[in-house]
């Protein structure tokens, strides 16, 4: 047992004469932190995009996620994208419950801000959509089972 200790006294005394050993043991961990700390602290991008015959409910949300909404036609839109000046043109065609997401494309961290902000602000809407039918469904009920109650009588 007191050899144990010899051999861990002699490996910490070594330890306290290498500096180079006792720089990477505690400066090292120190500056990678501070690194890490700076890329994952970094402010997130929030796009700009045009939103085209969207429910209002719909670009509130979108709002609510940070995405700037520029007001444009069709034509602007597209002109816009091309240009550089938007992140993507969000569209709802008069005949279609399908949203149209046309992206720039040159940038992944702007596809991905604006993918996950239009995921998360339909996640949302789709919630608040349900309570609002929920609500009107129960209305209904309540109207009808009135009117049932009034002919019964």
């Amino acid at each position: 047992m007191s050899r144990t200790f010899a051999i861990a006294k002699r490996i910490l005394l070594q330890f306290l004469h290498d500096k180079r050993t006792l720089i990477l043991l505690f400066v090292a961990p120190i500056i990678v932190l501070w690194l890490l700390t700076i890329l994952l602290g970094a402010n997130e991008y929030e796009p700009k995009v045009a939103a085209i015959n969207l429910p209002a409910g719909y670009v509130s949300e979108l709002k609510n996620q940070d995405v700037t909404i520029v007001s444009a036609d069709e034509k602007k839109a597209a002109a816009m994208l091309k240009d550089d000046r938007i992140d993507a043109v969000l569209t709802l065609p008069e005949d279609s419950t399908t949203l149209q997401v046309k992206l720039e494309g040159s940038n992944r961290t702007h596809n991905a801000a604006v993918l996950s902000a239009v995921a998360d602000a339909t996640t949302d809407f789709a919630k608040t959509s349900r309570a609002d039918m929920q609500k009107e469904i129960d209305k209904k009920k309540k109207e009808i089972e009135e009117k049932k109650a009034e002919i019964e009588q």
